[in-house]
Formats: C-alpha cells, sequence, structure tokens
C-alpha cells in the first residue's frame, strides 16, 4: 500500500490514473506509457512507452558483431505462442 498526500493523487490522476473498483484508482493507458518513458533511458523513452527496449547482437556490413539496443521483436511471438492450442480464437 502506498499513500499520498491530496496533492500528489490530484497530480497522478490528472495526469495516469482513473477511478477503480472500491474507491481505488488504476493506471489508465496514459499513465502506463507515462511509467515507460520515466523508467526508460532518457534516448529511448518515446520507443519505450510503445514496446519493450532489448540488448540485442547485430551483424555489420563487414561481417563483424555487435551490441545495440532496441524494441523487442519477440514479443509478437511469444504472444503467439501464448495462443497455441486455445480454440476459441479460432471461432
Amino acid at each position: 500500500m502506498l499513500r499520498l498526500r491530496a496533492d500528489e493523487l490530484r497530480a497522478l490522476e490528472s495526469e495516469a490514473l482513473s477511478a477503480g473498483p472500491k474507491n481505488g484508482v488504476r493506471f489508465d493507458a496514459a499513465g502506463f506509457a507515462r511509467v515507460a518513458r520515466e523508467a526508460a533511458r532518457r534516448d529511448e523513452a518515446f520507443i519505450a512507452q510503445h514496446r519493450d527496449i532489448v540488448p540485442r547482437t547485430v551483424i555489420d556490413a563487414d561481417g563483424g558483431f555487435r551490441k545495440v539496443r532496441g524494441m523487442d521483436s519477440e514479443v509478437v511471438m511469444r504472444r503467439l505462442a501464448a495462443l497455441k492450442g486455445r480454440t476459441e480464437i479460432l471461432a
């Protein structure tokens, strides 16, 4: 549980939260995007609100390897794998 001052709660409600069940609050889409931006590196903030940023190895034009950071390209495949065998999505 987290206790907030009234002014802190009002600021969050105006920018990131919406009413939730049982007198609670929950993050809305803007709230999740804001949390992702603030948790990301400064130069990755915009893209991080849309997808996870992960380290990857790429091959240069000369055949050498180097480390880069980019969007997690495997997220779609993981989601599809999680749906494997679920017949209700085929109906």
